[in-house]
């Protein structure tokens, strides 16, 4: 099920405008797959459109967006706004109001949910000729998204909820691409959860999600045919295809709430999921924590990103690297404040016992606290130091607190 979609096969550039100011836009999605036999979704497609070439533009100003779709019991796909193209230039989306994504399938197959959704890949065919043969070769070619803006403002919701048996995946706002040089704000809210309802369920939650997906492959290195010793002219296709090296640089802003929570057994006891994910990221990513950001889950990261904190407080219940890599970097600049929670009662106990998952930890490679800037530890004292329990860290490579 998908709210708005757009698919070319060229360069994808335009603008989509949920609501206006005032939020007053919805766009839906919601799929199921129940009980082993396909379910028809149906809804009315307010919007429909046909991209031939570039630029596109669509809007939604404040209109409920649903579609009519089939989901198997295999898999339940569920996504607001999706855009795939070869690559992506000048595109913005804005969403002042809701968009709501939703995947149930109780089979073990794939429930998945995404409230906006970019993907800059294609597939190159090559037909190749030599020695008298002719062969076909394909290999998936990932592309560039530049210049692209997403924006959830102040009044925006970005919701994504998925259900299910198998690989049960949400995630709001979601860049694929080999090259990354887009700019994702969160002003508003952005609710992620991902629940298993079986043994074998795999959940996987994200906020706002940056992966690499397909590389970046060298055009004139795709296929050749060669010629045996004994004259035999045989197919040697993408035997010399050279990867390219991604130069792009992303940015991910938040002064808004983040949550992302995964139930791995549907209890209702909920895990971090990952807030902000660009570990899989194809290159750096900076990402700028600002004033009045609330946000619950993990932020996982890669060896070239680096986190700033500014501009006001940002409250942080989660862990940076959950896996306990010392990687990337985080700095307080002078105006800011990271708050790191340990949401626990005076008693010792949990506030939240459903959502309480320890305190918060922080793994880089480098952290800073600037001249003016402040972290802060939630250390609840309790009087008894038997139940005072574990309380937030930092742990790095390099720590330079001097100025701070």
């Amino acid at each position: 099920a998908t709210g708005i979609s757009y698919t070319v096969d060229g360069t994808a550039s335009g603008t989509i405008a949920n609501g206006t100011t005032s939020g007053s836009g919805t766009i839906e999605a919601f799929a199921s797959a129940v009980g082993g036999a396909p379910v028809q979704n149906t809804g009315v497609p307010v919007l429909t459109t046909t991209v031939a070439g570039n630029p596109a533009i669509l809007t939604s100003m404040g209109v409920a967006v649903t579609t009519t779709t089939t989901s198997t019991a295999d898999s339940a796909v569920a996504r607001g706004i999706t855009i795939a193209a070869a690559d992506v230039a000048d595109l913005s989306i804005t969403n002042n109001g809701t968009i709501s994504a939703g995947a149930v399938n109780d089979d073990a197959g794939l429930a998945q949910a995404t409230g906006v959704r970019i993907v800059a890949e294609t597939v190159e065919t090559n037909v190749l000729t030599g020695g008298g043969a002719t062969a076909t070769t394909s290999v998936t070619q990932g592309g560039t998204v530049t210049g692209a803006l997403v924006v959830n403002s102040a009044s925006g919701v970005i919701s994504a909820v998925a259900t299910g048996g198998g690989t049960v995946t949400a995630n709001g706002i979601h860049v694929n691409a080999a090259v990354n040089s887009a700019t994702v704000t969160n002003d508003g809210t952005i609710f992620v959860q991902a629940n298993g309802t079986g043994t074998a369920a795999i959940v996987n939650a994200n906020g706002i999600l940056f992966s690499a997906g397909a590389p970046q492959l060298s055009q004139t290195s795709m296929g050749a045919f060669v010629t045996t010793g004994g004259g035999t002219t045989a197919n040697s296709a993408n035997a010399n295809i050279v990867t390219l090296t991604s130069t792009g640089v992303a940015t991910i802003n938040n002064s808004g709430t983040i949550i992302a929570q995964e139930d791995v057994d549907n209890d209702g006891v909920f895990e971090f999921g990952n807030a902000i994910n660009t570990d899989g990221a194809p290159n750096a990513v900076n990402i700028n924590l600002l004033g009045g950001g609330t946000i619950y889950g993990n932020i996982e990261i890669s060896d070239d990103d680096a986190i700033t904190v500014s501009d006001g407080e940002t409250s942080f219940e989660g862990i940076v690297n959950s896996d306990m890599a010392l990687e990337g970097s985080l700095v307080i600049a002078p105006d800011g404040a990271l708050y790191l929670r340990n949401d626990l009662d005076d008693d010792g106990n949990p506030s939240d016992p459903t959502t309480y998952n320890g305190p918060s930890y922080v793994y880089v490679d480098d952290f800073s606290v600037t001249n003016g800037g402040t972290i802060i530890y939630e250390l609840p004292v309790t009087g008894d130091p038997a139940i005072d329990g574990p309380y937030p860290q930092v742990f790095a490579n390099t720590a330079d607190i001097t100025d701070g």
